[in-house]
């Protein structure tokens, strides 16, 4: 499936997913400039780092230590950089989605940054086959995923299942991060692994997917950080205020607040 030729009109329509090549290069450049001098702020008041770090692995490995409350703080607060915040609008984004049929494509939600580090307790945080379900808000949503460091098979990366998009919702678990059972993904599991596409993209490309189409984390197998950016678009002129999809990261979160043990159902 990674031989299939890309950036034509119809992929995305047809895969659930299309990936555009180089035209965030220089943004995605600026903001990797900007989370290191975040990072190194951040290290050197918390007496982490001598605040002069200029290797990106090495500065996020020290600051980035599960449990504790800078790891948090830093999730929470780095969208606020100014050059990540640009994306969040930047026009090729729009311009992208008017092309593969989106009448009115907004921005929805902060775009947020992630830090995948290839650690056997950091493997926790991958993901296992899912949809974007926090993230839809009409049935025309997608994610936009840039990343700020190299993703293959080796730097851990994203892995599609194309056309999967036409399935509508699925049902979900925590367990303990949101997933399908494989009892109910909607094709036979190793079908869909014969047909998958490993994501192969550099600093500053754009996959963009379809928030219905499965997918799912792949582990990296070298000691590098995988760093993306995560933006999430929807059609507005799609809502529909009866269907649910608006309104589904909220109930879905009200849901699962009310199941302690995190192994609530949508249903």
């Amino acid at each position: 499936m990674n031989d299939l030729k890309k950036n034509n009109k119809n992929f995305f329509n047809e895969n659930g997913f299309d990936i555009i090549r180089g035209k965030l290069t220089e943004n995605v450049a600026q903001i990797k400039k900007d989370v290191i001098e975040y990072l190194n702020y951040f290290g050197k008041k918390h007496g982490i780092t001598d605040g002069n770090d200029t290797n990106y692995d090495d500065l996020v490995k020290k600051i980035m230590v599960p449990g504790t409350k800078l790891r948090t703080f830093i999730y929470d607060s780095t969208p606020f950089i100014e050059s990540i915040q640009k994306l969040n609008h930047h026009p090729y984004l729009r311009e992208y989605l008017k092309s593969v049929g989106y009448r009115n494509p907004v921005c929805v939600d902060m775009s947020n940054i992630r830090f995948d580090i290839a650690k056997e307790n950091e493997k926790k945080f991958l993901r296992g086959i899912h949809q974007d379900v926090r993230s839809i808000r009409s049935k025309k949503t997608v994610t936009i995923w840039v990343p700020i460091t190299k993703v293959d098979k080796d730097h851990g990366t994203v892995v599609m299942y194309p056309k999967t998009h036409q399935y509508g919702l699925i049902k979900h678990i925590y367990n303990p991060n949101l997933l399908i059972e494989e009892k109910d993904l909607p094709e036979n599991y190793d079908l869909l692994e014969k047909k998958k596409y490993v994501v192969e993209a550099e600093p500053g490309d754009i996959v963009v997917f379809d928030c219905f189409a499965l997918h799912r984390s792949e582990t990296a197998k070298i000691d590098k950080v995988r760093s993306v950016i995560q933006i999430t678009y929807t059609d507005i002129s799609e809502v529909d205020v009866e269907d649910g999809f608006f309104f589904l990261n909220s109930n879905y979160d009200a849901f699962a607040k009310k199941d302690k043990s995190l192994k609530s159902t949508l249903s």
